[in-house]
């Protein structure tokens, strides 16, 4: 250190002793000692930062199985949601199936009933053709005479009969009663078809009765299981909190005790340098600032895809699963990558009228639909937070909104969750 110009070092702005010119050293203007905390408080604020960084520790394993737990249980709950459309289809088969047998059952009786009394009719005219023979005295030997016979003379009777019966009238009755035969024969299978049917059709019912209850359950242990990831989520958004704000007492602490020895080390200075005179005839000490320490920052986090109004979230919509998270704005709103990443997809897109797609450096790949237009294209390298697109309502879309989507692992996870889980306040 130079003696012609003695530095003090202290927090704060640069600050001048001024030294009396005189030929004996006189007392200089005392400067004020700064805080200096002791070393129980710095000892306290260090235990505080360890005790709440251990428990964001065991709170983040937490989280991280209740986040392995909600995906389980919606990936659950997109099996359940399949297994109940597939019961539903298979059960309205199984109806239309039992109403058509239905119908050929009903069809078949008809026709038996019609066959039945046409030939009841022909058998009357039979009866009579052969009693008016009977009366003229011919002689028939036909077994149909048979038909009718109420005493052994009477069947006598009408076994001389026959012969007055035309054989054509005779084949007739008997190819109807034929018919008969095969028309009751196909009423009885129509009917058993019917039956059958009809059992299938019950046992369709009741499986998709079961899919829906296992659906439902699905639907109610998805939703226990975003609300515990949202409890953790927020009890860990708290934590970490509170880790920052030890973070930040404990660095005040030092931040102080590094400012107090500063001092202590100017004051020694002070009293240790020789005067030396200025043109005014006074000797100055200048102080300057010390340069300020920090935490350093850690590793950037996500940022929220948009600003604007939640009006959808991930889950069970309007008899489907809806896997994404919907953020409405007016159009041209601009939309950011929400991680470092390379562009996978820009431009059209069933559904979405346009797109953008971004896989991260972590594997993840987000989805950005129904926007207005695309900014960036097919391979562009883009940061954090830079403009990819902007909020529109093109494709099949109910307003200017953003869908937005997380792929991991080749799945669709939770958006909001997966924000809120990577430092998005949202």
């Amino acid at each position: 250190m130079s003696p012609r110009r003695p530095f003090v070092r202290v927090a704060g702005a640069m600050s001048i002793v001024i030294l009396p010119l005189t030929g004996s050293p006189g007392p200089a203007f005392a400067t004020p000692p700064p805080p200096n905390p002791s070393d129980g408080e710095l000892a306290e604020g260090r235990t505080a930062v360890q005790t709440a960084a251990e428990q964001v520790g065991v709170l983040a394993s937490r989280v991280a199985a209740a986040g392995a737990a909600l995906d389980a249980a919606q990936l659950e709950l997109a099996t359940k949601y399949d297994n109940v459309t597939v019961a539903q289809r298979q059960q309205k088969v199984t109806r239309e199936t039992a109403d058509a047998a239905q119908a050929a059952a009903e069809s078949a009786r008809v026709e038996v009933e019609a066959v039945g009394a046409h030939i009841q009719r022909a058998q009357r005219q039979v009866d009579k053709f052969a009693a008016a023979s009977y009366r003229q005295g011919s002689a028939i030997g036909s077994i149909s005479a048979y038909l009718g016979a109420e005493s052994p003379k009477d069947l006598l009777a009408r076994a001389e009969l026959l012969n007055a019966v035309g054989g054509a009238e005779l084949d007739a009755l008997d190819t109807m009663s034929r018919a008969l035969v095969d028309k009751a024969n196909l009423s009885s299978a129509a009917r058993a078809a019917f039956a059958e049917a009809r059992t299938r059709q019950q046992q369709a019912e009741e499986a998709e009765a079961a899919a829906t209850a296992a659906y439902e359950t699905a639907v109610a242990a998805e939703a226990a299981a975003q609300n515990r990831a949202a409890e953790l989520l927020s009890d860990q958004d708290e934590l970490e909190q509170q880790l920052a704000d030890a973070r930040r007492s404990l660095a005040g602490l030092q931040g102080q005790r590094n400012t107090f020895d500063n001092w202590e080390d100017a004051q020694q200075a002070t009293r240790q340098a020789p005067s030396q005179p200025t043109q005014d005839g006074e000797s100055a000490a200048l102080t300057p600032s010390p340069a300020t320490s920090g935490t350093g920052q850690g590793p950037g986090r996500a940022l929220a895809p948009t600003t604007g109004t939640i009006t959808s979230t991930y889950g069970p919509r309007w008899g489907s699963i809806h896997y994404g998270l919907d953020i409405a704005n007016s159009i041209g709103t601009p939309i950011v990558s929400v991680l470092d990443g390379r562009v996978i997809s820009s431009g059209p897109a069933s559904g979405f009228g346009l797109w953008v797609r971004v896989r991260h450096d972590n594997g993840v790949v987000t989805v950005y639909g129904h926007i207005n237009e695309t900014l960036v294209t097919v391979g562009q390298r883009v940061d954090v937070g830079q403009r990819i697109a902007t909020v529109g309502s093109r494709g099949q879309s109910t307003g200017p909104h953003l869908h937005f989507e997380v792929h991991k692992g080749g799945r669709k996870i939770d958006p909001l969750l997966w924000l809120r889980s990577n430092g998005v306040s949202i």
